[in-house]
């Protein structure tokens, strides 16, 4: 009997108990197989499905239909609707319609936190989530108008990368535009996809939105590009259950469609649309490095198995580690599936198994990886698999997946050993991280001839990886589409790559151009359509002064509005943006006897909003509602006033608070002014408490959220206590005071290749509201390299040299709770010791004689020498045991530097002020030819140059408008060019302006 047992994850255990089990085991079942659910909500929330049949066929055509009509029903959240339409009285009818079209059921938790939840199939949710977005605009008095002659997969493409394209059209149209979700397909072919909605407060903005809209589509259609490919069914089917959400991000920051197969048929074709080859490729590639985290395992037993409660064993076994097993008795093998905790989880407990331990013939585990990561796993000549293979007798082997992954499969006869050479291979799996350095920085951080970077790779024991101009607009971003730095290292070595990352960021002398974070401010739903299309210029040019950039959400119902930017930077323009946003509050009473008429006269309400408009500057009134019925549910709607009532009426005064950053003293004045005029007409002012959301229909991370919104109410400024990325601070318990980023250290898992662990950390999956930009979708590297492309010659590695006196911190100077960086210990001598010397020096001679020592933020001057014999001591010193042998060997990543160099007024600027007490203020590559040029001749008492003057004269008037100079840079006058002359080391007398070099 063929034997499959898996498991349904549920939001919260809450769905589970509702479902009636009998009733299911009923439905599914058949002549062929045997269907039977277990419930789980003690331990963990999920529905376990046990299958039993005589056919493999008729077992996959029965989970086929159970994820299709999957038990455990999916849930979208509307979480910032307009309140003018939930106050609407045909508000409850019109979603009573909705929720029956779509066969979904609505849950409305109606307070001043309002929020509308939809429980149903995946298809039935997205589509229902749109139509109660134009329900909710339209009860708010904005017009309505449809766009159906746009397919479906071109949606996204005119949307553009990050729905740049869409969000233009939004701003200068003043509307919404609502188009059809990408993930409305899984379950069944649906007409009704291809439908573009729109709403805006004129028929004329309607139609110019819709031109714009038509013209964006036939240019998108020239240019798309198409292109097929396989994955495995099971995983396809593992992905569209469980990375909804990641799917969703990665068409949205490449303006790519996929088309997938219906969830459940077997089928492994994917067609990728987008509008170029690029977009395309990476989006194939990000698609397959959500496979990295899917492992597989099987047994190959001697003889079947001859027990009577196999089933129920198999189930049980499913059921504690989540693992979906397969036991199929003509192949006699066991397989599992899952992620890298379930597998392992569950292939201990079923190799120590008396039917198993021993029966088995060899074991097996596979994973996947990108093809081009192979030789970074195998080593220099297959070192490391060799070294595997040897110490835990086992067989590696590579097959291949698709055109972008790879299958690693590790074999033995002993399921001991063979879990101990996955262990020993995951530790030279790549971990990964990307974050962005502005181009203009990478010279100056890879230095001459590569030097500064292999300091920082061979102390770290990391590879990095910059991308030029061309190389990152031929693959579109690493990570995160702004990313152009990649950093690579064995998993053994993840924690360095953030050391690293803080080392590189060194070398930037500018706040602007350093630390990129991402924060979060909650801007309301409706303000979302009006803050673009009224401040969009200010805000452009805030964005632009700081270095910053607002993302906008898509039109999903979330509040969440996204800046980006430098750290320092991005707290002024959350702060801009604050001072838009109107927060609505509300104060419920509830309504008794002959209160509704008094209280509901316009007069009392008019005398109300006078005196809170005469004693409050940053608070008004808008509305008195009475709301009857207010709490009302059928069949498929569930309303929920939010608060503890025994009424049948009560009264909501609506206020709309201006200044955050006094909300809560402004809202307990105008309470006292409520308060006061109803007790003044001899009734009890009882104020009603809200209450919390049924855990059932909370969605993973609306705590958060919840509690970030509250923050930004506290206090808009916050950010910038911060100094270190969050992903040091997650670690850091004795530094993260704020809630915030106590949230924060309970959401990273250890394990190196669990589920949890490789979730992405972004801001539009409502993870934590300050994140550092290489966090952003792997706030650790998740072991998979997806960025190598075979049509780029991979220029950028370089095997790193010994390391001289640098390093980013000393021991002591670590805060609490931070470890010092996995590197070895420094033999060389301290900063404080090299640079005594440079201290000591008074001239700029003795300065220059000691530009090789300079600390790690200053500029590489272009033309000085180092010191031979140094760098030699330094070179024939031993590496340490600790370092990977990958590191030694292969390939040289800056054989070929780039070529391309900044702007003559920035180049300049960084040669001439290069941000070093160490440089000569009038050095240049220039100068310094000539200089050499004139020492050889034997001029060792010439004049100053005599273009000196007009270089001079060029950067006075370029550096006033120059990003790249600090406005206290120092001033030089032209007398100092031309001035008196100072004596030197040697005797001789020199120019300040003129220095000589020593070529040794």
């Amino acid at each position: 009997m063929n034997i499959h047992s898996f498991c349904l994850s549920a939001h919260h255990n809450h769905q589970i108990k509702k479902l009636d089990v009998n009733q299911l085991n009923q439905h599914f079942s058949n002549n062929e197989t045997q269907v039977q659910f277990v419930p789980l909500y003690d331990s963990s929330s999920a529905l376990n499905v046990l299958i039993k049949g005589q056919h493999v066929t008729a077992c996959m055509k029965a989970k086929s239909a159970i994820l299709r009509n999957n038990p455990v029903k999916a849930i979208l959240s509307v979480e910032s609707p307009t309140m003018d339409a939930l106050y609407h009285p045909e508000i409850k009818g019109s979603l009573t319609d909705i929720a029956q079209e779509f066969e979904v059921e609505v849950k409305v938790h109606a307070t001043s936190e309002a929020q509308i939840h939809m429980v149903g199939s995946i298809d039935s949710v997205e589509l229902a989530r749109v139509k109660i977005l134009v329900l909710l605009d339209q009860l708010a008095g904005l017009n309505v108008d449809t766009l159906p002659d746009i397919p479906h997969h071109l949606h996204f493409l005119i949307a553009g990368r990050k729905h740049v394209q869409l969000q233009a059209i939004m701003e200068e149209t003043s509307t919404n535009i609502y188009l059809q979700s990408p993930l409305c397909n899984l379950l069944e072919e649906n007409s009704r996809n291809g439908m573009i909605y729109l709403t805006g407060e004129s028929p004329s903005d309607l139609a110019r939105a819709k031109d714009l809209l038509k013209k964006l589509a036939a240019q998108k259609i020239k240019s798309m590009h198409r292109k097929d490919s396989n994955m495995d069914s099971k995983k396809l089917d593992w992905i569209l259950l469980n990375k909804r959400d990641q799917l969703r991000k990665i068409m949205r920051d490449n303006g790519s469609y996929f088309k997938f197969p219906i969830l459940g048929s077997g089928s492994s074709s994917i067609s990728i649309f987008a509008e170029n080859r690029i977009y395309v490729e990476r989006s194939i590639r990000l698609l397959n490095h959500l496979t990295s985290n899917i492992y597989e395992a099987s047994f190959d037993l001697i003889n079947p198995i001859q027990i009577q409660d196999l089933p129920c064993v198999l189930s049980q076994l499913s059921q504690s580690s989540g693992v979906d097993i397969t036991y199929q008795p003509q192949a006699s093998t066991v397989a599992l599936f899952g992620t890298e905790a379930q597998v392992c989880t569950a292939y201990r407990l079923l190799g120590d198994m008396p039917f198993v331990k021993g029966n088995h013939q060899f074991t097996m585990f596979s994973l996947e990886l990108a093809t081009d990561q192979r030789e970074f796993v195998s080593g220099k000549k297959n070192g490391k698999i060799n070294k595997i293979m040897k110490t835990c007798a086992v067989t590696i082997r590579f097959t291949v997946s698709n055109e972008y992954n790879s299958y690693i499969i590790v074999e033995s006869t002993n399921h001991s050993k063979a879990l101990e050479g996955l262990t020993m291979l995951q530790d030279e799996l790549p971990a990964e991280t990307s974050f962005y350095v502005p181009e203009i920085y990478h010279r100056r951080i890879i230095g001459v001839a590569g030097k500064n970077i292999q300091k920082v790779m061979k102390k770290y024991g990391v590879y990095v990886k910059f991308s030029g101009a061309e190389e990152f607009a031929s693959l579109g971003g690493y990570f995160e589409n702004e990313d152009n730095v990649v950093a690579r290292t064995p998993m053994k070595n993840q924690m360095n790559l953030e050391h690293l990352k803080l080392s590189v960021t060194e070398f930037i002398g500018f706040q602007k151009d350093k630390d990129f974070v991402s924060t979060v401010i909650a801007v309301p739903y409706d303000l979302q359509r009006i803050l673009p299309s009224k401040y969009g210029g200010q805000l452009r040019d805030m964005c632009r002064t700081n270095n910053a950039k607002i993302w906008w959400p898509e039109r999903l119902g979330s509040d969440n509005v996204v800046i980006y930017g430098p750290q320092t930077q991005i707290s002024s323009v959350a702060a801009y943006l604050a001072q838009f946003v109107s927060r609505e509050n509300h104060i419920a009473i509830a309504l008794s006897g002959d209160m509704e008429v008094v209280l509901s006269d316009p007069n009392f309400v008019s005398n109300i909003q006078m005196k809170i408009h005469t004693a409050l500057q940053d608070i008004e009134l808008l509305q008195a509602v009475v709301v009857e019925q207010p709490n009302y549910k059928n069949s498929v709607l569930e309303w929920n006033s939010g608060y503890l009532i025994d009424s049948s009426k009560v009264m909501v005064f609506r206020l709309l608070c201006h200044d955050a950053n006094h909300i809560n003293q402004d809202m307990e004045q105008a309470r006292d002014i409520i308060r006061a005029l109803i007790e003044s007409k001899k009734f009890q002012f009882k104020e009603l408490s809200p209450i919390e959301q049924e855990p059932a229909y909370i969605s993973q991370g609306s705590h958060s959220t919840a509690v970030y919104k509250q923050s930004c109410i506290n206090s808009v400024s916050d950010v910038q206590n911060h100094l270190l990325p969050s992903s040091i601070l997650a670690n850091t318990p004795a530094m993260s005071e704020d809630p915030m980023f106590d949230m924060l250290d309970s959401t990273i898992p250890s394990p190196p290749l669990s589920e949890s662990f490789a979730t992405p950390y972004h801001p539009h999956d409502k993870s934590m509201p300050f994140i550092a930009s290489s966090l952003l979708s792997a706030p650790f590297p998740t072991a998979r390299n997806i960025w190598a492309s075979p049509r780029i010659q991979n220029n950028n590695t370089v095997p790193p040299l010994v390391q001289s006196g640098e390093q980013m911190y000393r021991t002591s100077q670590y805060p609490p709770g931070i470890q010092p960086p996995l590197s070895p210990p420094p033999q060389q001598p301290s900063y404080h010791h090299a640079f005594s010397v440079v201290h000591q020096g008074s001239s700029l001679l003795s300065q220059q004689r000691n530009l090789h020592i300079r600390p790690s933020h200053s500029a590489p001057t272009i033309g000085t020498r180092h010191q031979p014999q140094h760098d030699q001591q330094l070179q024939q010193q031993p590496h340490h045991k600790s370092w990977p042998d990958v590191f030694f060997g292969g390939r040289d990543l800056f054989d070929n530097l780039p070529s391309r160099r900044a702007s003559a007024s920035t180049q300049y600027a960084f040669e001439l002020y290069p941000n070093s007490t160490t440089t000569s203020s009038t050095s240049s590559p220039s100068m310094h030819q000539q200089q050499q040029q004139q020492q050889q001749q034997g001029y060792q008492h010439s004049k100053p140059l005599p273009m000196m003057s007009k270089y001079q004269q060029q950067f006075e008037m370029l550096a006033q408008n120059s990003p790249f100079v600090y406005s206290n840079a120092p001033q030089f006058s032209h007398s100092s060019i031309n001035g008196p002359p100072f004596n030197n080391m040697d005797g001789h007398y020199q120019d300040a302006s003129y220095t000589n070099f020593n070529p040794h």
